[in-house]
Order: C-alpha cells, then structure tokens, then sequence
C-alpha cells in the first residue's frame, strides 16, 4: 500500500518537472548553501536513523539539524534569486 502511494506521488512529480521544466532550468541557486544543507539534512537523517553513535543527545539534535538543513535548500535558491533581483 504504502509503495503505490510512494510511486504515485514520484509519478505526480515526474510530471510536474516535465510539465514547469523551462521554469526549472532558469533558476539557478547559490550552490556551496545548497551542498552544505545536503550534508546537514543527510547528517540529520542519519542520527535519527543510527543515534547510538552520539549517545542519547542526538535524539533531540539529529531532527533539527534536518530542519535545518531542509531550509539551507530552500534558501539558496530564494536568496541567489533575490540578490540577483535587487542588483538588476
């Protein structure tokens, strides 16, 4: 059950990325921020998949530093669009 909803979600996307994929190709992104809310993000999941490796700290760290992460990408597109903006 879960799998069919997991594929018709990625379907729903697919689309999506075929139906906007002018709009995607023009966005262009600060990509340090981008790999460095990659690595957070993934770093996060990692804790919360294997937490043991910190002690009982990275419980409450690992969702965080996912948060966290998951806002570094979608601010490097956001902030390198809007600088480009106000220097035009």
């Amino acid at each position: 059950m879960i799998l069919k909803i997991l594929l018709a979600i990625a379907v729903v996307l697919l689309m999506l990325m075929v139906v906007f994929r002018k709009k995607i190709r023009k966005i262009t992104m600060n990509k340090p921020l981008f790999i460095l809310g990659i690595l957070l993000a993934l770093t996060g999941a990692f804790l919360m998949w294997n937490a043991h490796i910190l002690g009982e700290n990275a419980r409450s760290i690992a969702p965080i530093m996912g948060i966290v992460g998951i806002g570094l990408i979608t601010t490097s597109s956001l902030l390198y669009k809007s600088k480009k903006t106000l220097n035009q």
